[in-house]
């Protein structure tokens, strides 16, 4: 026996759940000086499943869903694998996924086989800093879709994606901040998020910005910086942002704060801001005219 098996050995037969996976693994595959040895496989990996290991949980699945050892079982095999996936144990996606599609017959279970399929190389590719796989695996999360919903899960990725510069992970982290889903409600936090993805022409970052200028939440209220940020938006064709400036008659607006209320916003401090913000609607007459506003 070498002395990293001895190592796995001991600290397995002490209770390390990540030791009792490997030496399960050591034993089912005949790794090391050891012969594969389905029974002591199936042994240790249900000792690490006990204390829900996820490589344990997808390792045992395979072994019920083949027969090595014991009884082929696929239902056991199914639910092994829907607890590791919930942990984000990409092999347990794909095996997820491969049981849907080639062992179901309708279409419902083929696309949840596809799903768990995309599901799985998100999390491969996101845990190797794939920005756009950490959006879309945030997305995932966010919306339930493949996986349970998890806000937290969804916000650890959108921030590695935003921090590498993702413009809609950038926005969905800002999101979440702002309706604190997954991460505690900060609106400076969310406006900082907005702003940023804003800037790469981002049209929801965009709109969510001037809404949150308008309001005055997380930033100063500033209605100028609102009608210039919505506008950008309703310019990529953003259906709030459009809606918004409709409200506001935008073109013939004869008390432009008041107006700006009733599109949504809140102001304590209409008269003051009241011509500048005329003014910016002057200064973009044409954009809002080309918006058929």
């Amino acid at each position: 026996m070498s002395s990293v098996w001895k190592q796995i050995d001991t600290a397995a037969k002490q209770g390390d759940a990540e030791a009792q996976a490997d030496l399960g693994v050591m034993y089912r595959y005949g790794l090391g000086e050891e012969d594969p040895d389905y029974k002591k496989a199936l042994e240790w990996f249900k000792k690490a499943v006990e204390q829900g290991n996820a490589q344990a949980q997808e390792e045992l699945g395979v072994m019920y869903f083949r027969g090595e050892g014991v009884q082929k079982d696929r239902k056991t095999a199914k639910e092994l694998f829907e607890k590791a996936a919930k942990q984000g144990n990409v092999k347990a996606h794909a095996d997820l996924g491969f049981m849907y599609l080639y062992g179901e017959e309708d279409a419902q279970a083929r696309e949840i086989g596809m799903k768990q399929l995309i599901i799985a190389n998100y999390i491969k590719e996101a845990k190797k800093g794939d920005a756009q796989a950490q959006c879309a695996l945030g997305l995932s999360y966010k919306n339930g879709d493949g996986v349970d919903q998890d806000f937290e899960a969804a916000a650890e990725w959108f921030t590695k994606a935003a921090e590498q510069g993702d413009a809609q992970a950038q926005f969905s982290l800002g999101f979440l901040y702002s309706s604190g889903e997954g991460v505690q409600k900060d609106h400076e936090v969310a406006a900082e998020w907005f702003k940023k993805a804003a800037e790469q022409g981002n049209a929801r970052a965009q709109y969510s910005l001037g809404f949150l200028y308008g309001m005055g939440e997380g930033v100063k209220q500033d209605f100028v910086e609102a009608a210039e940020w919505v506008l950008k938006a309703a310019k990529q064709g953003d259906e709030d942002a459009k809606q918004i400036l409709t409200s506001l008659r935008f073109l013939e607006v004869e008390e432009p704060v008041d107006e700006f209320v009733k599109g949504g916003f809140r102001s304590s401090s209409q008269s003051t801001e009241e011509s500048s913000i005329a003014g910016a609607i002057k200064n973009n007459q044409d954009d809002a005219e080309s918006l058929g506003l």
